[in-house]
């Protein structure tokens, strides 16, 4: 179900930076190229490389953020469960007047 919804989210996304390409070029407006190229293959693989960096920049940075999210929150399990064992009721009381996170 993952793959489908990244595959027509990717989809989705070509059809809207292509359109928005081609609109702006029809009105006169210069669109920003990786290149200088003049030929048509130049500017065709130009605009289907630009979304898919983008794209996939995006999907590598993300994957870090909830590696990170998640690994502080690991951490986080693992002292509290330190604490209680070492100071049993005493830090029960106290992580039930506290937040966990800010």
């Amino acid at each position: 179900m993952i793959n489908i919804l990244v595959l027509v989210s990717l989809i989705l996304f070509y059809i809207l930076f292509i359109g928005r390409t081609i609109l702006l070029m029809r009105q006169g407006v210069k669109v920003w190229v990786i290149s200088s190229t003049k030929d048509l293959k130049g500017k065709i693989l130009e605009l289907l490389l630009v979304p898919l960096l983008v794209f996939w920049s995006l999907l590598v940075f993300l994957i870090f953020l909830l590696g990170a999210v998640g690994g502080i929150h690991a951490q986080i399990l693992r002292e509290e469960r330190f604490l209680s064992m070492k100071f049993g009721e005493e830090y029960s009381h106290y992580k039930n007047t506290v937040r966990r996170y800010l």
